[in-house]
Order: C-alpha cells, then sequence, then structure tokens
C-alpha cells in the first residue's frame, strides 16, 4: 500500500507539533505500534483511529492555517482523508487492468 494523502496529512501534523510517535500515541489513546501503521501507510485508519487522532489534534493549538480548529471539523477532515485512502487501496495500480 503506497503513502496515502492521509498518512501525509497525519506525519505534517504531527512533525508540526514537534510530537513523537510516542506523543500522538499518549495523546490519541492509539497505540504506538498502530500510529506508526497509519502514518507509514500500511493500515488503513478506522472510525477508532480518526476518532483518536482528531482529539488528540485538536486538543492542541492549531499550527497550519489548513489545519481544522474544532474537534468535529478534524474528524471530518480525517473522514474525508481516510475515505480517499480506502478508494485509493481499492482501485491501486493494476487493479482494473486486462490480463
Amino acid at each position: 500500500m503506497s503513502v496515502s494523502s492521509f498518512s501525509r496529512f497525519m506525519r505534517k501534523s504531527r512533525e508540526s507539533r514537534k510530537w513523537t510517535l510516542a506523543d500522538l500515541s499518549r495523546a490519541s489513546g492509539l497505540s504506538q505500534s498502530e500510529v506508526s501503521r497509519i502514518e507509514s501507510g500500511t493500515r488503513l485508519p478506522t472510525m477508532r483511529h480518526v476518532k483518536g487522532l482528531a482529539e488528540a489534534f485538536s486538543s492542541s493549538p492549531q499550527i497550519g492555517e489548513n489545519e481544522p480548529v474544532r474537534y468535529e471539523s478534524w474528524v471530518a477532515h480525517l473522514v474525508d482523508l481516510g475515505e480517499r485512502a480506502r478508494i485509493d487501496a481499492r482501485s491501486g495500480p493494476g487493479r482494473w487492468s486486462k490480463r
């Protein structure tokens, strides 16, 4: 699985706060391995992941201009990115090519 826009956004949001994977894990209530796998693109996020990440990111000051501010906005944004990642994973290269 390639790195999705969800993974890139998650890493950028974490790094802009100067958080380690362990910091984000503690703030989100997710295990460090879950955070690592989602960020590396080897795991697609579930709604539980989205809620934990939204809680962590919304509880810290807004860093980037394009970042959501409120928890609900974070959830909506992350769900949208997660759905795009799922669509990309299902229709990856060669998936529908002729044999």
